[in-house]
């Protein structure tokens, strides 16, 4: 059987198969003091757009000019942190939120949005110490939950990612990330048929957005359900053409059902929009040497192993170069 390709964040016992990253959500930059601020999906791969003032600067510019005068409000503080947050600059947006969380003790946004740059930083452990202060300075803080519960399932504590997605729904139904991450849980935990409801939970409550149907495809092929995953895949492929992992899930089900020439297609087309993809090689280096092309299979096994050692998942890597071994 085909390789199945794991999100190098999210552990899983299923052999191998490529879910979405856990989503995040940052809490959006106020325009006047407040603490009634509206949460913002957000991802990493979302295009951020940077607040601006009436006279079209920046909040950075306009934080800049603030510092030099040694006038920055909480405000200027929270607006930069979170341009610098969207821009990718975290130890610049930690820096200004933690300045708010010294203005405004209280404030948990600034602790929420904090906890999230140092999550996307590596800080997990910070991460959730500042996901926690949010929690117990606001308990109904539905998005602190989904967020610490992702960052639990990045770390593979999965009952502890789950308690946390159960009650950020149990604060908000419409909490489609909540139910997406759920879905990523209950996969880890082999609970295929419950990840399938919470999957579909989270298409209901955002039909537009290709990862949940992309993450129920990806069970329904641990299900053995090949047929439906597929349409999944290619509803998935609709909403986001650039969807590259979808084209090297839908090919591991194209390949298990026996359409080997849609399997290569796929591989191939995953490969052209991500070329550090190692399950793409990995599987189609397998049907490269059912097809009897052995060169061109080591060449992609070998490729698969060092994206695998780059990526830090030695078993896949060593598994293979074992295989090689053997071939010799």
């Amino acid at each position: 059987m085909g390789a199945f390709a794991l999100e190098k964040r999210i552990q899983k016992r299923s052999p191998g198969i490529y879910m979405s990253l856990s989503p995040r959500i940052f809490a959006a930059p106020v325009v006047a003091l407040t603490l009634a601020i509206a949460a913002q999906g957000f991802a990493t791969s979302a295009e951020a757009r940077p607040l601006r003032s009436r006279s079209g600067q920046t909040a950075t510019r306009l934080a800049a000019r603030a510092a030099v005068s040694g006038r920055m409000t909480m405000e200027q503080h929270f607006n930069r942190g979170f341009e610098r947050a969207n821009s990718g600059d975290y130890a610049g947006a930690i820096a200004d939120f933690s300045a708010v969380s010294e203005i405004i003790p209280g404030f948990s946004e600034a602790y929420f949005n904090r906890g999230l740059a140092k999550d996307l930083s590596g800080d997990k452990v910070g991460a959730i110490a500042d996901y926690s202060k949010t929690i117990a300075l606001n308990p109904r803080y539905s998005q602190a939950y989904t967020n610490r519960g992702a960052v639990y399932l990045d770390g593979s504590q999965l009952a502890d990612a789950l308690a946390d997605f159960n009650q950020a729904i149990k604060l908000d139904r419409n909490n489609a990330l909540a139910h997406n991450n759920r879905g990523n849980a209950l996969m880890a935990m082999n609970r295929f048929d419950e990840a399938v409801d919470a999957y579909e939970m989270a298409i209901a409550l955002s039909p537009w957005d290709a990862t949940a149907r992309f993450n129920r495809g990806s069970v329904l092929v641990a299900m053995g359900e090949r047929g439906r995953a597929i349409a999944d895949f290619n509803e998935a492929l609709r909403l986001n053409p650039d969807y590259g992992k979808a084209y090297t899930n839908r090919g591991l089900a194209k390949h298990l059902n026996g359409d080997l020439a849609g399997a290569m297609a796929d591989w191939n087309a995953a490969l052209s929009h991500n070329r550090d993809d190692a399950y793409a090689y990995r599987n189609r280096a397998q049907l490269h040497a059912e097809m009897g092309n052995q060169r061109a299979s080591q060449k992609d096994y070998r490729r698969a192993a060092k994206l695998f050692a780059r990526n830090g998942n030695v078993p896949s890597q060593e598994r293979i170069l074992q295989a090689l071994k053997l071939a010799q």
